[in-house]
């Protein structure tokens, strides 16, 4: 773990570049499930860059694990500035997925791109039935940005704060890398180690991928439909995209803390949290 390296002129060469694919699954029961990653038209940087099927790969969670994928459809030496020739999806045969009290833990997976003259990794012949969409998500961190980075001994409150208003559906970023576990020597010219695996959907007793709580009760945040995950190429940043949605019981003038929950693959559960403030702007 956890950078993908093929052969290339009979020499380990790490990929240049990879983007976080986000599968929101819906399911009841632990197994496998079908994918259907489809990449931007406007993604520039992956479309300048890539110029045959070859220039890819899918992994697991894990960052090196290839899983079997196919490439449907793809045009890369017309695409150019054409927006309209760049179309490209990714099927993706039997991904492993954890449920829990019978909900689908929405799992992120690796496209890497960006290494020319490797192998072609797809697989011979997949069969791809009802598959769940890969998001592969554009937009970087906006304002309201938190990390997991876990709160002082003795904290009693979280240090980290987020506003929005009654009424108001926003979208908060959780950088999740603080509590990833690093390699002590680079491999593949990186540290990176540990990655994310899933986000639970269970806090406490309510089912959700985000919760508020307020007077010790956990109310809906966000809609697992909307989790995106980004990864930063320049940085090594992992965050997570969560919409946080009004809800009528997430009310000015109350103490609410935001729980997210989300498990890497190396078996950690984690719980960041961050205070929310509530409020409705006074215009008179």
């Amino acid at each position: 773990m956890s950078w993908r390296q093929d052969l290339v002129s009979a020499t380990l060469t790490p990929w240049g570049y990879r983007l976080a694919v986000m599968v929101n699954v819906y399911t009841s029961a632990s197994g496998t499930v079908d994918v259907q990653i489809v990449v931007p038209a406007t993604l520039d940087h992956f479309w300048d860059t890539v110029v045959s099927a070859d220039d890819i790969v899918v992994t697991d969670s894990d960052g090196v694990t290839v899983l079997d994928y196919q490439i449907d459809d793809a045009a890369f030496s017309a695409a150019g500035a054409d927006l309209s020739a760049r179309d490209m999806g990714v099927e993706v045969d039997a991904l492993s997925v954890t449920v829990s009290n019978g909900q689908g833990r929405p799992t992120l997976i690796w496209l890497y791109y960006g290494l020319t003259g490797a192998a072609d990794n797809q697989a011979g012949s997949i069969t791809i039935a009802s598959p769940y969409a890969g998001h592969v998500y554009e937009g970087s961190p906006g304002s309201r940005q938190i990390s997991a980075s876990p709160p002082l001994p003795g904290s009693a409150t979280p240090s980290q704060q987020v506003s929005k208003t009654e009424d108001e559906t926003t979208a908060v970023w959780l950088d999740v890398t603080p509590v990833l576990e690093t390699r002590k020597r680079p491999s593949a010219g990186r540290l990176n180690f540990e990655e994310l695996r899933h986000i639970r959907h269970e806090v406490e007793s309510l089912i959700q991928p985000l919760s508020v709580q307020r007077a010790g009760t956990d109310y809906a945040a966000a809609d697992a439909a909307d989790v995106r995950a980004w990864y930063d190429n320049e940085t090594g940043k992992t965050w997570l995209r969560y919409l946080v949605e009004p809800n009528g019981s997430v009310t000015a003038d109350n103490a609410h803390t935001l729980i997210f929950p989300f498990v890497t693959t190396e078996g950690a559960n984690h719980e960041a949290r961050a205070l929310l403030q509530v409020y409705n702007p006074d215009e008179d």
